[in-house]
């Protein structure tokens, strides 16, 4: 289905032109990135043929985000050609909340004040059942892929109650929304998940592929952005393009040439190292006003090496994801003036605009590792990177083979390459597609005959479109108060888990309450207990009217620790 052309409208700015002005405001003294200019030609030539999908590779650091940005301005300076909205969908909370700050406060202001037609109010964070945008229909959308799918597969996170308990809900609506749109999947790599190549099947990936087709069948453009998605990968991806459409389908490939690689003059050496020589290192250079960061790949590692670093006497700050937003914001702030070693896990992997001097990390598979090294010199000069071996429970989060295999590359380099993701030639990835799955969301797309029920059977079937556990909202009893009047603020007071961390919890008597939609508070009962051993956990949230959960075993300084 053709998009209308722009006839008539030939004095409307070309999508370059415009990336051009938002460069020339926001970044005056940088030079426009020649990816992002190639990208926006592209979908200004390709958005008239009916199918047309982006690949865009780009260095982390390249402001890839403002792509959405500019093509968010065009439908404003009346490109509407294009489509009604950009959505930018991400792999993770995190990410989305920093690019959601970004815009909202800096680039839209800036855009503002200098005469564009453009306002906050368009654009909306749109994570499950919060209210940034709750049917996908503000102008700018940011939103994760969970939200997204959801949505897309006629169970709207906002409605999921009213769905499971009434049986029908206004899922058309965020489907008009999206099928008027631009998409962008951002940061494409992360879509695979971590635990990927141990099970072997991906239900991220899987949606996510399902979704694409979907989307180009009815003609919307697609953009997929990535800094280090492995060849296998888009290979999987395109393979199926072929196997839905043959030649019927333009897939433009937007790949860095050595200087778009080089695009940032820096220099990052590799050393590995073991763990004991973490400490040793920071002694050495934090009093030399050098900035530190150390990355682990799970929360108990990064308590533990940041009360090591505090009994040493050595000025540190901790940041993970079980840590409430609003501290977390303040962290970020005090990590980003310098004024303290960083330690952190996954979370300042992606989405972060920080550089510092020396990184220290877990080894983690090559993407990880790669987006990680994307913060040492990040605008330039010279950095380090020290990697130490995989921690028994790293192993847990993305097995031992692939980043043993990393580890054993690292050691015979003296300077990180993209060739790191060569790694991922010699892996199974046949089965990362679950093919039953796939076909399910398939036909929910596909035939109008379908109602929510279909979605909701499977759904139920395989616990969830996206992710192998789902993410719980939960509230500290030491912030219960501040959560439960402040309405506006609550997000500030929260965190999420997965399920099988909550089950843990459960089990331990440090979770006992739960806070409902109407802001009551109720102690869980022994049937919700029954209850767990045997259905999802996300189903049993909505039945039992659950808004969030509230954990008793809450640290102000580290977080939550079990």
């Amino acid at each position: 289905m053709p998009r209308p052309t722009r006839l008539g409208m030939m004095d409307l700015q070309s999508l370059s032109e415009i990336y051009q002005n938002v460069c020339e405001i926001l970044y005056p003294s940088k030079t426009p990135r020649p990816l992002l200019k190639k990208s926006l030609s592209v979908l200004d030539e390709s958005v008239q043929n009916g199918r047309s999908l982006i690949l865009l590779e780009a260095p982390t650091g390249y402001g890839k985000s403002t792509l959405s940005l500019t093509i968010y301005l065009a439908i404003k300076l009346g490109r509407m050609d294009l489509a009604q909205r950009v959505i930018h969908v991400l792999p993770m909370r995190s990410i989305g909340s920093h690019m959601y700050k970004r815009m909202s406060d800096e680039y839209i202001p800036k855009l503002q004040s200098s005469g564009l037609p453009v306002n906050k109010g368009d654009v909306g964070l749109q994570q499950m059942s919060s209210p940034g945008s709750p049917m996908l229909c503000k102008r700018f959308v940011i939103t994760t892929l969970d939200t997204f799918v959801s949505s897309f597969y006629k169970i709207p996170p906002v409605e999921m109650k009213m769905l499971l308990t009434r049986g029908s809900a206004h899922y058309e609506v965020p489907r008009g929304c999206i099928y008027s749109s631009i998409l962008v999947f951002d940061e494409f790599h992360l879509y695979t998940g971590a635990n990927a190549f141990i099970g072997g099947e991906s239900k991220m990936l899987t949606a996510a592929l399902a979704c694409i087709i979907s989307l180009l069948e009815m003609g919307v453009p697609v953009i997929l952005s990535t800094a280090t998605m492995p060849r296998v990968i888009k290979n999987i991806i395109f393979d199926e393009l072929e196997k839905t459409f043959g030649d019927e389908i333009s897939i433009e490939k937007i790949s860095p040439s050595i200087e778009d690689l080089n695009f940032i003059k820096r220099t990052v050496k590799i050393k590995t190292i073991i763990e004991d020589e973490l400490f040793r290192i920071v002694k050495q250079n934090s009093g030399d006003e050098k900035r530190i960061l150390i990355v682990t790949n799970t929360v108990n590692n990064a308590i533990e090496i940041y009360n090591k670093l505090k009994s040493g006497n050595i000025r540190a700050k901790i940041i993970h994801s079980k840590i409430i937003e609003s501290e977390k914001e303040l962290r970020l702030k005090e990590i980003e003036s310098g004024t303290c070693v960083a330690v952190s896990t996954q979370v300042m992997e992606a989405g972060v605009d920080m550089s510092f001097d020396i990184i220290i990390t877990e080894v983690a598979p090559p993407d990880s590792i790669l987006q990680r090294a994307g913060r040492v010199a990040r605008y330039g000069g010279e950095g380090e990177l020290y990697v130490y071996p995989l921690s028994e429970s790293g192993e847990l989060i993305y097995g031992r083979e692939l980043p043993n295999l990393t580890y054993a590359n690292l050691e015979k380099m003296s300077q990180l390459s993209y060739d790191l993701l060569n790694i991922f030639e010699g892996l199974n990835t046949s089965k990362l597609i679950d093919r039953e799955l796939f076909s399910q969301l398939r036909g929910i797309d596909s035939f109008p005959s379908y109602s929510s029920e279909v979605s909701k059977q499977v759904w139920r079937a395989y616990c969830g479109f996206i992710r192998d556990s789902e993410m719980i909202p939960v509230v500290p009893q030491l912030y219960l108060a501040e959560f439960i009047n402040n309405p506006g603020k609550r997000n500030h007071y929260m965190f999420t888990i997965d399920d099988l961390l909550f089950t843990r919890l459960f089990s331990k008597g440090l979770v006992k309450e739960y806070i409902t939609d109407s802001m009551e508070i109720k102690i869980f009962t022994k049937n919700f207990n029954r209850s767990l051993e045997r259905e999802c956990v996300s189903e049993l949230f909505f039945r039992y009217d659950i808004l969030a959960v509230v954990v008793e075993n809450y640290d102000e300084e580290v977080g939550l620790h079990v």
